[in-house]
Protein backbone atom coordinates (compact mmCIF):
# COMPACT_ATOMS: atom_id res chain seq x y z
CA UNK A 1 0.00 0.00 0.00
CA UNK A 2 1.25 3.26 -0.51
CA UNK A 3 1.54 5.51 2.56
CA UNK A 4 -0.70 9.02 2.50
CA UNK A 5 -0.75 11.61 4.08
CA UNK A 6 -3.73 13.14 6.34
CA UNK A 7 -4.70 16.96 6.37
CA UNK A 8 -4.89 18.57 9.51
CA UNK A 9 -8.05 20.18 10.61
CA UNK A 10 -9.69 22.07 13.69
CA UNK A 11 -11.84 19.13 15.82
CA UNK A 12 -15.02 20.47 16.59
CA UNK A 13 -15.63 21.67 20.09
CA UNK A 14 -16.88 19.84 22.85
CA UNK A 15 -20.51 20.23 23.98
CA UNK A 16 -20.79 22.70 26.93
CA UNK A 17 -16.90 21.70 27.55
CA UNK A 18 -14.06 23.29 26.68
CA UNK A 19 -12.89 23.93 23.41
CA UNK A 20 -9.74 21.14 21.50
CA UNK A 21 -6.64 22.45 20.17
CA UNK A 22 -5.99 21.87 16.60
CA UNK A 23 -6.24 18.25 15.60
CA UNK A 24 -6.76 15.72 12.85
CA UNK A 25 -10.48 15.28 11.56
CA UNK A 26 -11.15 12.00 10.17
CA UNK A 27 -11.11 11.62 6.15
CA UNK A 28 -14.17 12.01 4.81
CA UNK A 29 -13.15 8.29 2.36
CA UNK A 30 -11.75 6.47 5.32
CA UNK A 31 -14.32 3.86 5.65
CA UNK A 32 -13.75 2.55 9.16
CA UNK A 33 -13.85 -1.40 9.92
CA UNK A 34 -15.60 -2.33 13.33
CA UNK A 35 -15.20 -3.76 16.36
CA UNK A 36 -16.04 -7.28 15.50
CA UNK A 37 -19.39 -7.82 17.86
CA UNK A 38 -22.50 -8.29 17.32
CA UNK A 39 -24.72 -4.72 16.65
CA UNK A 40 -27.20 -3.59 19.12
CA UNK A 41 -30.25 -4.32 17.13
CA UNK A 42 -29.48 -7.76 17.54
CA UNK A 43 -32.94 -9.07 16.35
CA UNK A 44 -32.88 -7.31 13.02
CA UNK A 45 -29.61 -8.33 12.45
CA UNK A 46 -30.75 -12.03 12.74
CA UNK A 47 -33.91 -11.49 10.67
CA UNK A 48 -31.81 -10.04 7.74
CA UNK A 49 -29.31 -13.04 7.94
CA UNK A 50 -32.61 -15.52 7.54
CA UNK A 51 -33.76 -13.26 4.89
CA UNK A 52 -30.20 -12.84 2.78
CA UNK A 53 -30.08 -16.67 3.63
CA UNK A 54 -33.22 -17.57 1.81
CA UNK A 55 -32.56 -15.35 -0.77
CA UNK A 56 -29.29 -16.59 -1.55
CA UNK A 57 -30.79 -20.32 -1.63
CA UNK A 58 -32.85 -19.08 -4.73
CA UNK A 59 -30.66 -19.32 -7.09
CA UNK A 60 -30.17 -23.13 -6.44
CA UNK A 61 -32.67 -25.59 -8.14
CA UNK A 62 -34.08 -28.40 -6.13
CA UNK A 63 -32.56 -31.30 -7.84
CA UNK A 64 -30.61 -33.96 -6.99
CA UNK A 65 -29.88 -36.13 -3.58
CA UNK A 66 -30.94 -34.53 -0.09
CA UNK A 67 -27.12 -34.60 1.49
CA UNK A 68 -25.66 -32.37 -2.14
CA UNK A 69 -28.62 -30.31 -1.20
CA UNK A 70 -27.57 -29.99 2.45
CA UNK A 71 -24.18 -29.34 1.76
CA UNK A 72 -24.87 -26.97 -1.04
CA UNK A 73 -27.15 -25.33 0.68
CA UNK A 74 -24.33 -24.56 3.67
CA UNK A 75 -23.45 -21.73 1.06
CA UNK A 76 -25.57 -19.30 1.14
CA UNK A 77 -26.12 -19.74 5.09
CA UNK A 78 -22.61 -19.32 5.66
CA UNK A 79 -22.18 -16.22 2.82
CA UNK A 80 -25.64 -14.61 4.85
CA UNK A 81 -23.33 -14.57 8.05
CA UNK A 82 -20.59 -13.33 6.87
CA UNK A 83 -22.26 -10.87 4.99
CA UNK A 84 -24.51 -9.75 8.01
CA UNK A 85 -21.68 -9.50 10.06
CA UNK A 86 -19.07 -7.38 7.69
CA UNK A 87 -21.03 -5.72 5.03
CA UNK A 88 -23.90 -4.55 7.28
CA UNK A 89 -21.44 -3.01 9.25
CA UNK A 90 -19.09 -1.69 6.59
CA UNK A 91 -22.61 -0.53 4.38
CA UNK A 92 -23.41 1.11 7.62
CA UNK A 93 -20.38 3.19 8.08
CA UNK A 94 -20.24 3.95 4.97
CA UNK A 95 -23.89 5.30 4.43
CA UNK A 96 -23.13 6.81 7.88
CA UNK A 97 -20.05 8.80 7.01
CA UNK A 98 -21.53 9.41 3.23
CA UNK A 99 -24.88 10.12 4.20
CA UNK A 100 -26.03 9.23 0.86
CA UNK A 101 -28.20 6.80 -0.85
CA UNK A 102 -25.78 6.00 -3.35
CA UNK A 103 -23.04 4.97 -0.73
CA UNK A 104 -25.46 2.58 0.12
CA UNK A 105 -26.50 1.40 -3.02
CA UNK A 106 -22.42 0.67 -3.76
CA UNK A 107 -21.97 -0.91 -1.14
CA UNK A 108 -24.19 -3.58 -1.90
CA UNK A 109 -23.41 -4.58 -5.19
CA UNK A 110 -19.87 -6.20 -4.74
CA UNK A 111 -21.25 -8.18 -1.94
CA UNK A 112 -24.69 -9.36 -4.48
CA UNK A 113 -22.01 -10.11 -7.13
CA UNK A 114 -19.53 -11.90 -4.95
CA UNK A 115 -22.35 -13.95 -2.86
CA UNK A 116 -24.24 -14.54 -6.32
CA UNK A 117 -20.99 -16.07 -8.20
CA UNK A 118 -20.14 -18.42 -5.14
CA UNK A 119 -23.82 -20.14 -4.87
CA UNK A 120 -23.67 -20.65 -8.50
CA UNK A 121 -20.34 -21.79 -8.21
CA UNK A 122 -21.36 -24.13 -5.15
CA UNK A 123 -24.00 -25.27 -7.45
CA UNK A 124 -22.39 -26.43 -10.72
CA UNK A 125 -20.15 -28.34 -8.55
CA UNK A 126 -22.15 -30.28 -6.19
CA UNK A 127 -24.64 -30.94 -9.49
CA UNK A 128 -27.48 -29.58 -8.34
CA UNK A 129 -28.30 -27.36 -10.78
CA UNK A 130 -29.28 -23.45 -11.10
CA UNK A 131 -32.47 -21.77 -11.28
CA UNK A 132 -31.68 -18.93 -13.86
CA UNK A 133 -34.96 -16.95 -13.07
CA UNK A 134 -34.18 -18.10 -9.07
CA UNK A 135 -31.13 -15.90 -9.65
CA UNK A 136 -32.71 -12.92 -11.42
CA UNK A 137 -35.16 -12.49 -8.20
CA UNK A 138 -31.91 -12.76 -6.06
CA UNK A 139 -29.77 -10.11 -7.75
CA UNK A 140 -32.05 -7.00 -6.68
CA UNK A 141 -33.46 -8.84 -3.27
CA UNK A 142 -30.22 -9.32 -2.15
CA UNK A 143 -29.20 -5.39 -2.80
CA UNK A 144 -32.61 -4.18 -1.47
CA UNK A 145 -31.72 -6.31 2.00
CA UNK A 146 -28.22 -5.19 2.21
CA UNK A 147 -29.43 -1.06 1.42
CA UNK A 148 -32.52 -1.41 4.23
CA UNK A 149 -29.54 -2.90 7.00
CA UNK A 150 -27.01 -0.11 5.79
CA UNK A 151 -30.10 2.53 6.42
CA UNK A 152 -31.27 0.86 9.26
CA UNK A 153 -27.56 0.85 11.21
CA UNK A 154 -26.91 4.23 10.07
CA UNK A 155 -30.57 5.52 11.55
CA UNK A 156 -29.47 3.22 15.25
CA UNK A 157 -26.12 5.17 15.29
CA UNK A 158 -27.84 8.49 14.82
CA UNK A 159 -30.35 7.75 18.21
CA UNK A 160 -26.87 6.11 19.78
CA UNK A 161 -25.43 9.25 19.54
CA UNK A 162 -27.46 11.31 21.22
CA UNK A 163 -27.92 8.61 24.01
CA UNK A 164 -23.95 8.27 24.01
CA UNK A 165 -22.93 11.23 26.11
CA UNK A 166 -19.11 11.08 27.42
CA UNK A 167 -17.50 13.30 29.94
CA UNK A 168 -13.65 12.56 30.08
CA UNK A 169 -11.49 12.51 33.19
CA UNK A 170 -7.58 12.53 31.67
CA UNK A 171 -5.04 14.92 29.47
CA UNK A 172 -5.62 17.58 26.58
CA UNK A 173 -3.41 14.94 24.39
CA UNK A 174 -5.94 12.44 25.07
CA UNK A 175 -8.62 14.17 24.98
CA UNK A 176 -8.07 15.44 21.04
CA UNK A 177 -7.46 11.09 20.33
CA UNK A 178 -10.75 10.87 22.00
CA UNK A 179 -12.77 13.75 20.14
CA UNK A 180 -11.20 12.84 16.70
CA UNK A 181 -12.56 8.72 16.99
CA UNK A 182 -15.92 10.03 18.52
CA UNK A 183 -16.59 12.24 15.69
CA UNK A 184 -15.25 9.39 13.18
CA UNK A 185 -17.87 7.05 14.87
CA UNK A 186 -20.50 9.61 14.81
CA UNK A 187 -22.54 7.45 17.64
CA UNK A 188 -21.62 9.30 20.41
CA UNK A 189 -20.50 13.06 21.72
CA UNK A 190 -17.90 14.38 24.54
CA UNK A 191 -19.79 16.81 26.62
CA UNK A 192 -17.39 18.10 29.40
CA UNK A 193 -13.49 17.27 30.22
CA UNK A 194 -11.41 17.87 33.41
CA UNK A 195 -8.04 18.53 32.71
CA UNK A 196 -5.95 15.28 35.39
CA UNK A 197 -2.34 16.91 34.96
CA UNK A 198 0.28 14.01 34.39
CA UNK A 199 1.95 15.31 37.92
CA UNK A 200 -1.04 13.51 39.42
CA UNK A 201 -2.08 16.68 41.72
CA UNK A 202 -4.51 18.56 39.71
CA UNK A 203 -7.29 21.24 41.85
CA UNK A 204 -10.65 20.49 42.21
CA UNK A 205 -13.28 20.06 44.78
CA UNK A 206 -14.99 16.69 45.30
CA UNK A 207 -18.68 17.99 45.08
CA UNK A 208 -17.81 20.49 42.29
CA UNK A 209 -16.55 17.86 39.94
CA UNK A 210 -19.38 15.66 40.72
CA UNK A 211 -21.90 18.33 39.98
CA UNK A 212 -19.96 19.34 36.37
CA UNK A 213 -20.63 15.99 35.45
CA UNK A 214 -24.07 15.34 36.23
CA UNK A 215 -24.59 18.65 35.14
CA UNK A 216 -23.00 17.83 31.92
CA UNK A 217 -25.91 15.54 31.08
CA UNK A 218 -23.12 12.78 30.57
CA UNK A 219 -24.14 8.83 30.35
CA UNK A 220 -20.62 7.95 30.70
CA UNK A 221 -17.82 8.54 32.64
CA UNK A 222 -15.03 7.97 30.62
CA UNK A 223 -11.26 7.50 33.14
CA UNK A 224 -7.49 7.42 31.76
CA UNK A 225 -5.38 5.47 33.81
CA UNK A 226 -3.99 8.12 35.39
CA UNK A 227 -6.95 9.38 36.55
CA UNK A 228 -8.09 5.36 37.89
CA UNK A 229 -5.26 5.73 40.69
CA UNK A 230 -6.19 8.88 41.82
CA UNK A 231 -8.22 8.00 44.96
CA UNK A 232 -10.55 11.25 44.83
CA UNK A 233 -11.27 10.47 41.79
CA UNK A 234 -12.07 6.94 41.95
CA UNK A 235 -14.28 8.26 45.19
CA UNK A 236 -16.32 10.68 42.40
CA UNK A 237 -16.30 7.92 39.49
CA UNK A 238 -17.84 5.33 42.34
CA UNK A 239 -20.67 8.47 43.29
CA UNK A 240 -20.90 8.58 39.64
CA UNK A 241 -21.80 4.99 38.94
CA UNK A 242 -24.32 4.99 41.54
CA UNK A 243 -26.33 7.83 39.99
CA UNK A 244 -26.72 5.31 37.10
CA UNK A 245 -24.00 7.10 34.79
CA UNK A 246 -21.82 4.31 33.38
CA UNK A 247 -17.84 4.29 34.15
CA UNK A 248 -15.31 2.94 31.77
CA UNK A 249 -11.68 3.18 32.06
CA UNK A 250 -10.19 4.38 28.17
CA UNK A 251 -8.07 1.52 27.43
CA UNK A 252 -11.76 -0.36 27.54
CA UNK A 253 -13.74 2.27 25.41
CA UNK A 254 -11.10 2.77 22.70
CA UNK A 255 -10.68 -1.77 22.37
CA UNK A 256 -14.30 -2.12 22.79
CA UNK A 257 -15.86 0.64 20.49
CA UNK A 258 -12.89 1.73 18.05
CA UNK A 259 -10.94 -1.87 17.77
CA UNK A 260 -7.70 -0.52 18.64
CA UNK A 261 -5.28 0.54 21.55
CA UNK A 262 -4.45 3.97 22.70
CA UNK A 263 -0.41 4.09 22.92
CA UNK A 264 -0.74 6.44 26.27
CA UNK A 265 -2.35 4.18 28.04
CA UNK A 266 0.09 1.10 27.47
CA UNK A 267 1.58 -0.32 30.63
CA UNK A 268 3.74 -3.54 30.69
CA UNK A 269 0.82 -5.01 32.28
CA UNK A 270 -1.63 -4.72 29.49
CA UNK A 271 0.57 -7.53 27.95
CA UNK A 272 -0.19 -10.02 30.16
CA UNK A 273 -3.19 -12.01 27.88
CA UNK A 274 -2.71 -14.73 25.80
CA UNK A 275 -1.35 -14.47 22.18
CA UNK A 276 -3.43 -17.12 19.97
CA UNK A 277 -0.74 -18.23 17.50
CA UNK A 278 1.95 -18.39 20.28
CA UNK A 279 -0.20 -20.11 23.43
CA UNK A 280 -2.86 -22.32 21.28
CA UNK A 281 -0.80 -23.25 18.54
CA UNK A 282 -2.93 -26.30 17.74
CA UNK A 283 -6.17 -25.09 17.77
CA UNK A 284 -5.58 -21.49 16.30
CA UNK A 285 -1.93 -21.69 15.00
CA UNK A 286 -1.70 -24.91 13.11
CA UNK A 287 -5.48 -24.10 12.14
CA UNK A 288 -4.62 -20.82 10.36
CA UNK A 289 -1.61 -22.11 9.50
CA UNK A 290 -3.18 -25.12 7.60
CA UNK A 291 -6.40 -23.12 5.80
CA UNK A 292 -4.15 -19.91 4.68
CA UNK A 293 -1.26 -21.86 2.89
CA UNK A 294 -3.99 -24.42 1.56
CA UNK A 295 -5.74 -20.72 0.49
CA UNK A 296 -2.67 -19.05 -0.93
CA UNK A 297 -2.01 -22.06 -3.21
CA UNK A 298 -5.49 -22.30 -4.68
CA UNK A 299 -5.22 -18.24 -5.62
CA UNK A 300 -1.94 -19.15 -6.74
CA UNK A 301 -3.54 -21.79 -9.05
CA UNK A 302 -6.40 -19.18 -9.83
CA UNK A 303 -4.33 -16.36 -10.91
CA UNK A 304 -1.43 -18.39 -13.14
CA UNK A 305 -3.16 -17.47 -16.04
CA UNK A 306 -2.51 -13.56 -15.09
CA UNK A 307 0.95 -14.27 -14.54
CA UNK A 308 2.37 -13.94 -18.45
CA UNK A 309 0.06 -11.03 -18.49
CA UNK A 310 1.66 -9.47 -15.93
CA UNK A 311 5.11 -10.23 -16.86
CA UNK A 312 4.53 -8.64 -20.41
CA UNK A 313 2.87 -5.65 -18.91
CA UNK A 314 6.12 -5.09 -16.47
CA UNK A 315 9.13 -5.50 -19.03
CA UNK A 316 7.14 -4.29 -21.78
CA UNK A 317 5.95 -0.89 -20.08
CA UNK A 318 9.25 -0.06 -18.34
CA UNK A 319 12.84 -0.88 -18.68
CA UNK A 320 14.16 -3.04 -15.37
CA UNK A 321 14.04 -5.79 -13.27
CA UNK A 322 10.48 -7.69 -13.14
CA UNK A 323 10.80 -8.58 -9.66
CA UNK A 324 11.21 -5.78 -6.54
CA UNK A 325 13.23 -7.55 -3.30
CA UNK A 326 13.28 -5.41 -0.24
CA UNK A 327 14.07 -6.95 3.11
CA UNK A 328 11.61 -6.79 6.19
CA UNK A 329 11.37 -7.74 9.28
CA UNK A 330 9.29 -10.90 10.36
CA UNK A 331 8.25 -13.17 13.30
CA UNK A 332 10.45 -12.73 16.38
CA UNK A 333 12.61 -10.22 14.38
CA UNK A 334 13.67 -13.04 11.73
CA UNK A 335 14.82 -11.17 8.14
CA UNK A 336 13.58 -12.13 4.84
CA UNK A 337 13.14 -10.72 1.55
CA UNK A 338 9.66 -10.06 0.40
CA UNK A 339 8.91 -10.08 -3.50
CA UNK A 340 6.77 -8.24 -5.50
CA UNK A 341 6.04 -7.44 -9.46
CA UNK A 342 7.87 -3.75 -10.39
CA UNK A 343 5.74 -1.00 -10.20
CA UNK A 344 7.83 1.55 -10.13
CA UNK A 345 10.43 3.11 -12.51
CA UNK A 346 13.54 1.36 -11.65
CA UNK A 347 15.43 4.73 -10.29
CA UNK A 348 13.13 5.14 -7.47
CA UNK A 349 14.33 2.03 -5.94
CA UNK A 350 16.68 2.81 -4.00
CA UNK A 351 14.92 6.25 -2.82
CA UNK A 352 14.64 7.19 1.16
CA UNK A 353 11.60 6.32 2.55
CA UNK A 354 11.09 9.35 3.66
CA UNK A 355 11.95 10.95 -0.17
CA UNK A 356 9.61 8.09 -1.42
CA UNK A 357 6.57 9.58 -0.45
CA UNK A 358 6.96 13.12 -2.03
CA UNK A 359 7.81 11.42 -5.16
CA UNK A 360 6.70 8.02 -5.78
CA UNK A 361 3.24 9.03 -7.44
CA UNK A 362 5.31 10.21 -10.21
CA UNK A 363 7.80 7.22 -10.45
CA UNK A 364 4.88 5.04 -10.58
CA UNK A 365 4.61 3.29 -14.11
CA UNK A 366 1.01 3.82 -15.88
CA UNK A 367 0.45 -0.38 -15.55
CA UNK A 368 1.83 -0.14 -11.72
CA UNK A 369 -0.64 1.73 -10.91
CA UNK A 370 -3.44 -1.17 -12.17
CA UNK A 371 -1.47 -3.40 -10.39
CA UNK A 372 -1.32 -1.63 -7.25
CA UNK A 373 -5.26 -1.30 -7.14
CA UNK A 374 -5.82 -4.78 -7.05
CA UNK A 375 -2.94 -6.20 -5.14
CA UNK A 376 -1.60 -8.17 -8.45
CA UNK A 377 2.21 -6.81 -7.62
CA UNK A 378 1.85 -8.80 -4.62
CA UNK A 379 1.14 -12.16 -6.02
CA UNK A 380 4.33 -13.64 -5.81
CA UNK A 381 4.68 -12.62 -1.84
CA UNK A 382 1.74 -15.75 -1.55
CA UNK A 383 4.76 -17.97 -1.55
CA UNK A 384 6.39 -16.50 1.28
CA UNK A 385 2.57 -17.92 2.99
CA UNK A 386 2.90 -21.35 1.97
CA UNK A 387 6.34 -21.55 3.37
CA UNK A 388 5.39 -19.78 6.21
CA UNK A 389 7.58 -16.67 6.83
CA UNK A 390 4.59 -14.50 6.22
CA UNK A 391 0.16 -15.08 6.85
CA UNK A 392 -2.44 -13.95 5.17
CA UNK A 393 -3.48 -11.98 8.45
CA UNK A 394 -1.03 -10.06 10.03
CA UNK A 395 0.54 -6.52 10.82
CA UNK A 396 2.43 -5.49 7.75
CA UNK A 397 6.16 -5.88 8.11
CA UNK A 398 8.65 -3.19 8.00
CA UNK A 399 12.45 -2.52 7.05
CA UNK A 400 14.73 -3.09 9.24
CA UNK A 401 15.89 0.28 9.08
CA UNK A 402 12.07 1.49 10.22
CA UNK A 403 11.91 -0.87 12.22
CA UNK A 404 14.80 0.51 14.43
CA UNK A 405 14.19 3.85 13.78
CA UNK A 406 10.54 3.01 15.64
CA UNK A 407 11.76 0.44 18.18
CA UNK A 408 14.30 3.67 19.65
CA UNK A 409 10.91 6.38 19.80
CA UNK A 410 7.68 4.00 20.47
CA UNK A 411 7.50 1.96 23.77
CA UNK A 412 7.10 -1.68 22.96
CA UNK A 413 6.80 -1.61 19.41
CA UNK A 414 8.60 -4.56 19.19
CA UNK A 415 5.64 -6.67 20.37
CA UNK A 416 4.53 -6.78 17.33
CA UNK A 417 7.32 -9.19 15.63
CA UNK A 418 5.29 -12.09 18.22
CA UNK A 419 3.31 -12.96 15.61
CA UNK A 420 3.79 -13.54 11.30
CA UNK A 421 3.80 -10.65 9.09
CA UNK A 422 0.33 -10.50 6.93
CA UNK A 423 -0.13 -9.71 3.43
CA UNK A 424 -3.23 -8.02 4.89
CA UNK A 425 -3.81 -7.07 8.44
CA UNK A 426 -6.42 -5.09 10.60
CA UNK A 427 -4.75 -1.70 9.87
CA UNK A 428 -4.49 -2.25 6.37
CA UNK A 429 -8.47 -2.81 5.82
CA UNK A 430 -8.79 0.57 8.74
CA UNK A 431 -6.93 2.31 5.45
CA UNK A 432 -4.29 3.15 8.49
CA UNK A 433 -0.59 4.29 7.00
CA UNK A 434 0.68 6.38 10.35
CA UNK A 435 2.94 4.34 11.79
CA UNK A 436 1.91 5.27 15.40
CA UNK A 437 -1.58 4.59 14.39
CA UNK A 438 -0.66 1.66 12.98
CA UNK A 439 0.62 0.13 15.76
CA UNK A 440 -3.01 1.03 17.62
CA UNK A 441 -4.53 -1.39 15.31
CA UNK A 442 -1.59 -3.96 14.86
CA UNK A 443 -1.71 -4.87 19.25
CA UNK A 444 -5.49 -4.55 19.10
CA UNK A 445 -5.36 -7.55 16.91
CA UNK A 446 -2.70 -9.51 18.51
CA UNK A 447 -4.77 -9.32 21.38
CA UNK A 448 -7.68 -10.57 19.82
CA UNK A 449 -6.72 -13.11 17.36
CA UNK A 450 -9.46 -15.40 15.98
CA UNK A 451 -10.00 -17.23 12.98
CA UNK A 452 -13.79 -15.10 12.97
CA UNK A 453 -11.29 -11.38 12.87
CA UNK A 454 -9.23 -12.67 9.96
CA UNK A 455 -12.15 -13.64 7.74
CA UNK A 456 -13.61 -10.27 8.44
CA UNK A 457 -9.62 -8.57 7.10
CA UNK A 458 -9.94 -10.83 4.36
CA UNK A 459 -13.53 -10.48 3.40
CA UNK A 460 -12.78 -6.74 2.95
CA UNK A 461 -9.53 -7.43 1.71
CA UNK A 462 -11.50 -8.89 -0.80
CA UNK A 463 -13.95 -6.41 -1.61
CA UNK A 464 -11.19 -3.80 -1.70
CA UNK A 465 -9.54 -5.82 -4.58
CA UNK A 466 -12.94 -6.54 -6.06
CA UNK A 467 -13.75 -2.70 -6.47
CA UNK A 468 -10.15 -1.46 -7.20
CA UNK A 469 -9.69 0.75 -4.26
CA UNK A 470 -6.41 -0.05 -3.90
CA UNK A 471 -3.22 2.14 -3.18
Amino acid sequence: MTPQTTEARAAPPLSDGPPLLSAHAPDAERVEVRSPSWPYSLPVNLTLTCLLAATLYLPVALTGPPPVLVAVALVPTALATVFTRVVFESAAAAANRRGDAAGRLRAALVPTALGLGLVVRAALLGGTGISWAGDAAAAPLIVVILTVAATLRALELRIRAAARRLFFIGSEEQLHDLAWEANRRGDMQLVGFFDFSRDGSPEYARRDLLEEILGSDATMLVMSGDATRDERLVSVASEVNLRGRRVRALNHLYEQEFAKVPLSELTASWFLFDVAEIHSPRIYGVGKRVIESLVAMVVLALAAPLVPIVVLAVKLTSPGPLFFRQERVGKNGARFYVTKFRTMRRESAHLDPALLDHHQNGRITPVGRYLRRFRLDELPQLWKVVRGQMSLVGPRPEQPRIVERLEASTEFYSVRHCVRPGLTGWAQVNHVEEAREKLQYDFYYIKQQSLLLDVMIIAWTVRTILTGAGR
